[in-house]
């Protein structure tokens, strides 16, 4: 049965990884898999329940990638509130002469030196409208801000089955599931995949549900795409 927590294995594995050559032949068995490639995932599963592993990075990147693309929209609204705010305060200033005291010999009317102010500022605000509207559909953007601690996840349970959708996707298969069409429920070989690695990597067993699953898999993918876009940039 899914559990909504889950007690992970942390600890240091020995030579043979955080999977034992047993637990590596019923994985093959089951799932249909070679078990000398099991014993790469079996290593790379020892990293991830590791209690050196630094998990936090990872799935902070990913809240703040999701966060970001929202923000930048509150960003703008503000910005665009601030650019019909300064034309109507310009446009009312233009209407004025305020008798300020002069300010020094260079500056004959205050008046205009404020007034230019305020235009510069109008100006500045619009170019960042325009702006920051390209780079919204562009440009990838992400909040720098920490997240919403009432809305961190198990973030040990992220960086487990990153190790499983890496491996499944070295082996060939298609890091994706299905939806049961009378039930909607998440299914496929990559749940019953990931679900068989998860019992051996918790203590009491436990299994994941298929929108868990899918929810990670998603994540995953920006991830991958992180990669390959830094791929990209480092071969130019």
């Amino acid at each position: 049965m899914p559990r909504k927590t889950m007690n992970w294995k942390v600890q240091q594995f020995g030579p043979e990884g955080a999977l034992s050559k047993e637990q590596q032949s019923k994985l093959g068995l089951d799932h249909d898999i070679d078990v000398g490639e099991l014993a790469h995932l079996s290593q790379t599963l020892a990293f991830a329940l590791s209690p050196r592993t630094v998990t936090t990075r990872i799935s902070t990147v990913i809240r703040q990638m999701n966060k970001g693309p929202e923000e930048l929209e509150l960003a703008l609204q503000d910005l665009r509130r601030a650019e019909r705010y300064l034309l109507k305060g310009s446009i009312r200033l233009s209407r004025l002469r305020i008798a300020y005291p002069a300010l020094e010999k260079q500056v004959s009317d205050p008046n205009l030196l404020y007034r230019g102010k305020l235009y510069d500022a109008l100006a500045t605000v619009e170019l960042l409208n325009t702006l920051l509207a390209r780079s919204a559909g562009k440009f990838g953007v992400s909040a720098l801000d920490e997240p919403d601690k009432r809305r961190v996840r198990d973030e040990r349970r992220s960086v487990v089955l990153r190790q499983i959708f890496d491996f499944w996707d070295q082996i060939g298969r298609p890091v994706t599931i299905s939806s049961d069409g009378s039930s909607s429920e998440r299914s496929g070989p990559l749940v019953k995949f990931v679900n068989s690695v998860v019992r051996y990597s918790t203590d009491p067993q436990g299994t994941l549900n298929g929108e868990t699953i899918w929810s990670e898999i998603k994540d995953w993918r920006i991830m991958q795409n992180l990669h390959e876009m830094a791929t990209v940039a480092i071969s130019k």
